[in-house]
């Protein structure tokens, strides 16, 4: 399971992921197309809704009023960075730590500043749009600053 969340590996370690009943996707795009593209779209965004412990939480959706989170689409999931990890699960540890201790620490930017999410503690959190230290045209410098063992807090 670790490989498949993480690596988005749809065979192996008993997990086996199919295109079966969707025979007109795969003679409208073809099945190489549809394994290559639809199912690791499908494997990736299974993934981050569980790294973010988005299935089975009860936090109210930011982007949909009225609606709890494990009830929304996962399009309708990377609206709603500010409640992955530990918002998402304040009752349960159905999350991955890493990537809630990586969000819950990310301080911002260049004057812009957020409360989480601004950097990958997953693979998959690309998915929220909110990654501001991926390189541009405009970038000379990137700093990266290590903390002493014990300053990084999970929450």
């Amino acid at each position: 399971m670790t490989n498949f969340i993480y690596q988005a590996a749809t065979a192996g370690a008993g997990i086996n992921v199919t295109s079966g009943g969707w025979g007109d996707l795969n003679n409208d795009f073809g099945t190489a197309n549809v394994n290559a593209a639809v199912l690791q779209k499908i494997a990736g965004d299974f993934a981050e809704g569980m790294t973010c412990g988005f299935p089975g939480s009860a936090t109210p959706s930011a982007s949909s009023p009225g609606t709890n989170l494990d009830n929304l689409t996962s399009y309708e999931w990377w609206q709603n960075p500010l409640l992955a990890y530990e918002p998402a699960q304040p009752a349960n540890p159905y999350y991955s730590a890493y990537g809630n201790g990586v969000s819950a620490n990310s301080g911002g930017i260049n004057g812009i500043t957020f409360s989480r999410g601004g950097v990958y503690g997953s693979p998959y959190d690309d998915r929220f749009g909110l990654n501001l230290i991926s390189p541009d045209a405009d970038t000379d410098e990137m700093r990266i600053t290590l903390l002493a063992d014990g300053d990084l807090k999970p929450t």
